[in-house]
């Protein structure tokens, strides 16, 4: 069984409902809007996004929604969070015994459990992502905004296999390129 999701006016995606989509499992399947937006855009137009029904078990029903966070990211949220909390030990008894210090003490250990903590993000099981197990990696759009073609990345292989067979025909206009494991 599968889904038809539409893209936009022309285009139509068959999405397979046979199997969990980020880790393979048969069992207690059931379909999760996953929220896509474009990572990188082939012309520089307005980017895209769209959902897909994609199908997950219980257990990874949560990455549906679960964006990629980058390096980049990581570091200014570590940063933001370690400057502040470095500052609330400037008004504690910790400034009295480490002086200014304190700050920098406090500062370099949130820093560390705050990029420790991203680290502990990783996948289950048999899970092929944390994240979500689809991207879209680039989208070409025609002059009158409609996608001319579409690549789609998925994590776990044998789903990119199924999903790719879905839609042969799409793929053979040159339409659509499925990434996969």
């Amino acid at each position: 069984m599968s889904m038809l999701a539409p893209i936009d006016d022309e285009l139509k995606l068959r999405v397979p409902q046979f199997f969990c989509c980020n880790c393979g499992e048969a069992q207690e399947i059931r379909p999760v809007a996953t929220p896509l937006g474009i990572q990188r855009i082939a012309r520089r137009r307005k980017g895209i996004a769209f959902q897909l029904e994609l199908p997950y078990c219980r257990r990874c029903a949560r990455s549906a929604t679960r964006k990629p966070v980058g390096p980049i990211t990581k570091w200014i949220i570590a940063g933001l969070v370690a400057v502040a909390i470095g500052m609330l030990a400037l008004i504690t008894p910790l400034r009295d015994v480490l002086g200014a210090f304190a700050f920098y003490a406090t500062a370099a250990a949130v820093f560390a459990v705050v990029l420790g903590c991203y680290s502990l993000q990783k996948p289950k099981g048999t899970q092929t992502s944390y994240y979500q197990p689809v991207r879209v990696t680039e989208v070409e759009r025609q002059p009158s905004g409609r996608v001319a073609a579409l690549t789609l990345s998925f994590t776990h292989a044998r789903y990119a296999r199924s999903f790719a067979s879905a839609n042969a025909e799409t793929i053979s206009r040159g339409t659509l390129e499925v990434l996969g494991g």
